[in-house]
């Protein structure tokens, strides 16, 4: 179907089963999407029901399969791809696990002409196109996997088109699942718009930029740990409110910018941890030791999600901190409340980020503003985290001083907190504003990056990695691809 305006909102069924987006591909300027969506332990159905954004044609294919796992069933996802060419081909994935059911698609646009899937392995459906005046094509396949050899999908045509086309890797429910599929093609679109609208943090710049430049960034020695870091310490802001915060104000997607990955979920049924791994070797290639996440109180959907960020980290060296983002209007009790619920969930993790010995905690600007909430603050902690505090007119006069200090003020370039930290921005543009605040200039960001090492802060601080309602995100685009894969931002910080 439609790119980039036209995507998926919602799949529904008659029976009531919840489903899930698994995979999405598009190019920007291309016109073809192709999706996958599934429902785990999925109850009889009779209809299945699209809702896009916008009106847009569509051709469907319903898969039914046994012996897969009902809970957090994709274990590898994903790969996949956008082009025109006369080869529509996912990319590899290579499974983690054996005995994988791998579900492969390709999609094509504007074109009724014959896609023949020549994928090694895979049992293939037949054809779905579309009967309209700008028709689209679909032919999807099954395989079950009997080693973790790599996999990738693949159909051929004629001519060149438009495609889209992934391969989603699900997790058996038991050691080799039993696959027995009943295709039921349905191509009848329906259009709505159904958005959820999610807040989002606004920043509050307060810049002093003294850069100085210096050629390569090194990483921080851990004396006593995997995370227990020695400053100075590389940190990049992370956002794990995704997919919910692609949508905001009806706006869909929610961004500038078309990421690397797509419109990604960071659930853990929708192939989410995936995700995150390769998000923490993204940063690890841009030389960032830490991760600052978004949590936005007990209970929240980035609580729920940290659990999951800190299992990604297993084996790599990689350390998760937290950014206390909620308003205290509990005051001193919910501080208290707080910080003994991420010591007893996260805070001993051995992923968890630690200084001096102790857990690492930031602090937003909506927790504390002033020298009082400062107090407040150091005295519910009694000396158990180690306290970052987002800097506020005033703060170096406070009687009562946390461990350190930040800023986050991404609309501008860089940001220095002499003694305490040194932030850089690649850019600032709002998705919901006509031009950006702070515009990208891979020259000034590599001007940047070496002035941030050079001033040897103890925090050297990335805003962010990935911010895309903002458009202040280092992670790889469309719009700054590299050869490297990684993107150009990252490559800077790479060195």
């Amino acid at each position: 179907m439609y790119g980039k305006s036209n995507q998926i909102n919602q799949v529904t069924d008659s029976a009531g089963n919840t489903w899930v987006r698994g995979q999405g591909f598009f190019q920007h300027g291309h016109y073809s999407d192709g999706e996958l969506w599934y429902a785990a332990n999925a109850k009889s159905a009779t209809t299945v029901t699209l809702t896009l954004r916008v009106a847009a044609t569509v051709a469907v294919q319903i898969e039914e399969f046994s012996g897969v796992a009902t809970s957090n069933p994709v274990v590898d996802v994903l790969a996949g791809a956008s082009d025109k060419s006369t080869l529509a081909d996912s990319g590899m994935v290579t499974p983690t696990v054996a005995n994988n059911l791998a579900i492969g698609w390709a999609a094509g646009h504007g074109s009724t002409q014959t896609m023949t899937p020549n994928a090694a392995g895979y049992t293939n459906f037949a054809q779905q196109t579309s009967t309209s005046s700008t028709p689209v094509t679909l032919v999807t396949g099954y395989q079950l996997l009997s080693s973790t050899s790599a996999q990738h999908f693949s159909a051929s045509f004629g001519k060149g088109m438009y495609w889209a086309g992934g391969v989603t890797l699900f997790r058996a429910a038991r050691p080799k699942p039993l696959p027995s599929p009943s295709p039921t093609p349905t191509p009848t679109p329906t259009s709505t718009s159904t958005p959820t609208p999610t807040p989002t943090p606004t920043p509050t710049p307060t810049p002093t930029p003294t850069p100085s430049p210096s050629p390569s960034p090194s990483p921080s020695p851990s004396p006593s740990g995997t995370c227990y870091l020695v400053p100075p310490i590389r940190a990049a802001f992370y956002y794990p409110w995704y997919p919910e915060n692609w949508t905001e104000n009806g706006i869909y997607p929610a961004t500038h910018y078309n990421p690397g990955p797509g419109f990604y979920s960071l659930d853990s049924s929708s192939g989410g941890l995936a995700i995150e791994r390769s998000h923490i070797a993204a940063m690890q290639y841009g030389r960032i030791q830490a991760g600052i996440a978004s949590w936005w109180g007990q209970g929240s959907r980035t609580d729920i999600r940290i659990a999951d960020l800190l299992a990604a980290a297993n084996g790599t060296q990689f350390c998760w901190t937290l950014y206390y983002e909620p308003a205290i209007t509990g005051g001193s009790a919910q501080i208290a409340s707080d910080l003994a619920y991420i010591q007893s969930h996260y805070a001993t993790n051995p992923n968890f980020l630690h200084v001096n010995g102790k857990p690492v905690l930031f602090v937003y600007s909506r927790a504390v503003a002033s020298c009082t909430d400062t107090a407040t603050w150091n005295a519910a902690n009694d000396g158990r985290f180690y306290l970052n505090l987002q800097v506020f007119g005033g703060y170096t006069g406070c009687a009562s001083q946390p461990d350190n200090w930040h800023q986050y003020g991404p609309a501008v370039a860089a940001d220095h907190q002499s003694g305490h930290s040194y932030s850089i921005s690649p850019g600032f543009y709002k998705y919901s504003e006509a031009s950006p605040r702070l515009a990208r200039d891979i020259a000034r960001w590599q001007q940047n990056v070496a002035a941030m090492v050079a001033s040897n802060e103890p925090w050297q601080l990335i805003t962010t990695f990935n911010e895309w309602l903002e458009g202040t995100s280092v992670e790889n685009a469309v719009e700054w691809q590299s050869a490297s894969g990684q993107g150009t931002y990252l490559d800077a910080l790479r060195g």
